[in-house]
């Protein structure tokens, strides 16, 4: 999902609920920390060629519940809601350039 300029991954989000293993949400913590590390490896590398500048990315993590729905009028799209959204962006916004911050 794309919020401004911030981009939304979501993981196992359908594995939550009855039956599913504690193991499964820390495999999937590594996943996604990796996912952000190469995302960040790759997109730092990325210059203006008409400025010289340099993009600088960073990531926030966290992992919970959320709800999905699918969203707008006219252009729709699935949208993800709940304190765990909020509590990525949060932490992605208070990060320093180029890092990860992920909740425990």
């Amino acid at each position: 999902e794309h919020i401004r300029e911030d981009y939304v991954v979501a993981s196992s989000i359908f594995h939550w609920g009855p039956g599913s293993s504690s193991q499964n949400s820390e495999t999937d913590s590594e996943k996604i920390l990796k996912l952000a590390v190469a995302l960040m490896e790759k997109g730092n590398r990325i210059v203006d060629h008409e400025t010289q500048a340099r993009l600088h990315f960073k990531a926030g993590i966290h992992s919970g519940p959320v709800i999905g729905a699918i969203a707008g009028k006219h252009r729709r799209f699935y949208r993800l809601f709940g304190d765990t959204v909020n509590v990525a962006a949060r932490m992605c916004h208070n990060a320093p350039t180029e890092s990860v911050r992920m909740s425990q």
